[in-house]
């Protein structure tokens, strides 16, 4: 991960609270014989893991409504059609895959595009 990126999902997430990490603690199956039958139980092992929801396109377009800060832009593009679905949106800067819409997934040019409106 660059650290544009890096900074980038931070700010994005700063923004859009509902994306803030999400703590859970592991569970684990145990199996224990008692006499003639076995018996089975869940009990936490006391490991927390944290999961992070992924940063997709309506997060970084509240994100930059959030900014509060005023844009004029437009953007001229063609679209990539696969089977119905807009794979790409093409932008002579950069194109932005939206079959995937992670923001992990991005290009570089991407990454920069929204790091310019976003962070800066």
């Amino acid at each position: 991960m660059t650290k544009k990126l890096k900074t980038l999902e931070e700010k994005i997430r700063e923004l859009v609270p509902g994306l803030q990490e999400q703590k859970y603690e592991e569970q684990e199956q145990v199996t224990e014989d008692v006499g003639d039958f076995v018996r089975q139980a869940t009990q936490p092992t006391g490991r927390v893991n944290t999961y992070e929801e992924p940063i997709r396109l309506s997060h970084v377009l509240l994100a930059i409504v959030r900014t509060g800060k005023s844009y004029q832009m437009s953007i001229h593009g063609k679209a990539k059609y696969a089977n119905d679905e807009v794979m790409y949106f093409h932008h002579d800067d950069f194109n932005y895959n939206i079959s995937n819409d992670r923001l992990d997934s991005q290009s570089e040019e991407v990454i920069d595009f929204l790091y310019k409106i976003i962070c800066e």
